[in-house]
């Protein structure tokens, strides 16, 4: 019987994944322009006190959260930065590898999920699979895995996201964090799922 990752799988890989790309923060002050270059650019997190508030009351019910200790929620929407959304922003390319990898966290928006598959003539083309409405979580089984991403989101009207960038979502994945524990089973049981489907 094949199972999906361990914890401890997925904690190595976030190791493994930090030791190749070293340290990438420069303290420069929140991005703009396109979503790629944001996830390009190297600044600390930013965001201000009453985003934080505000996200940790919608998102403190979220089933990828659930159980997780206030606390540990905030410390990690803290760990975040503030970007708004155009329409149509890609927030997440299927197949990706870069180094781009973060957890977005859509405070307000919408954004729908695109798979690609086989049409008629041999293209692959996007197959919409779901939307979601904010507040959601994507972006949370890559940076658990490594592995690439398994699908394409993308926003469907203009959002506001907080971004967790890969190191900072490193770094606490070695402290004790309830929150990141609670994404860390949620995609455990994600990936069981897939496995025995």
């Amino acid at each position: 019987i094949k199972t999906g990752p361990s914890r401890k799988q997925l904690r190595d890989a976030a190791k493994r994944r930090r030791a190749a790309s070293g340290a990438r923060s420069n303290g420069d002050a929140p991005a703009s322009g396109t979503f790629e270059a944001f996830l390009r650019q190297s600044s600390s997190p930013f965001v201000d006190e009453a985003t934080v508030e505000a996200a940790l009351q919608a998102f403190r019910g979220l089933d990828n959260l659930n159980g997780a200790a206030a606390a540990d929620i905030a410390t990690l929407l803290q760990s975040t930065t503030k970007f708004e959304c155009v329409k149509d922003t890609k927030l997440v390319r299927q197949g990706d590898t870069s180094e781009g990898a973060a957890l977005i966290f859509g405070l307000a928006g919408q954004a729908a999920v695109y798979v690609k598959s086989a049409s008629v003539v041999g293209r692959r083309e996007d197959e919409l699979v779901t939307t979601l409405d904010a507040p959601f979580i994507v972006g949370e089984g890559r940076l658990l895995t490594g592995a690439p991403a398994n699908a394409t989101v993308m926003t469907t009207r203009p959002s506001t996201v907080l971004v967790c960038r890969i190191n900072e979502f490193d770094a606490l994945m070695d402290a004790s964090n309830s929150a990141l524990r609670s994404l860390e089973t949620s995609v455990v049981q994600r990936a069981e799922e897939r496995v025995r489907a």
